[in-house]
């Protein structure tokens, strides 16, 4: 079986990270920024208590339309300031799935994966999306390299949800 992992925002948390671990999820991705000026405030209580547990955390970003460069000095600082693009961090991750994306998707991507490399001197990310998008909306081909990782989200599909509040 595949490692399994979660994403999380502050919609949803986990309240006992030893128990989830013990369940088989060794990775967890959680919300840190949204747009320009959003910030998940959840994420500095989740990460410490994930990797105390030996979940494998990391952050993402919700794009929202615009100031693509904007975005990434938010998510960039706010990854650093939770210590997330440490050695042993999951890698960052670009969440691109608002309704109001969907004709420029394509373009943002490759926009923020760009200028998230300069801010950042990372150049592996991931790409979390729906399989939908991935299908319908989304082109890889067109901008994913060999450092660009697809997270194809399974909505509600998680083994063990007991373990998860909402």
């Amino acid at each position: 079986m595949a490692d399994q992992g979660i994403d999380l925002s502050h919609w949803n948390a986990v309240d006992d990270w030893s128990a989830v671990h013990d369940d088989g999820v060794v990775f967890c991705s959680h919300k840190v920024t949204e747009g320009t000026g959003h910030v998940d405030s959840q994420a500095a209580k989740t990460v410490p208590h994930a990797r105390d547990a030996g979940v494998a955390t990391g952050g993402y970003h919700f794009a929202r339309p615009g100031d693509v460069p904007g975005q990434v000095a938010h998510f960039v600082h706010h990854l650093r300031e939770n210590g997330l693009l440490e050695k042993g961090s999951l890698l960052p991750m670009l969440d691109v799935e608002a309704a109001e994306l969907r004709d420029d998707a394509d373009a943002l991507t490759r926009d923020f994966i760009a200028e998230f490399r300069k801010a950042s001197d990372v150049r592996p990310i991931l790409v979390y999306s729906s399989l939908d998008w991935f299908q319908n909306v989304l082109r890889p081909d067109d901008w994913a390299d060999e450092e660009v990782f697809l997270w194809i989200a399974r909505f509600n599909d998680a083994p063990r949800r007991s373990r998860l509040v909402a």
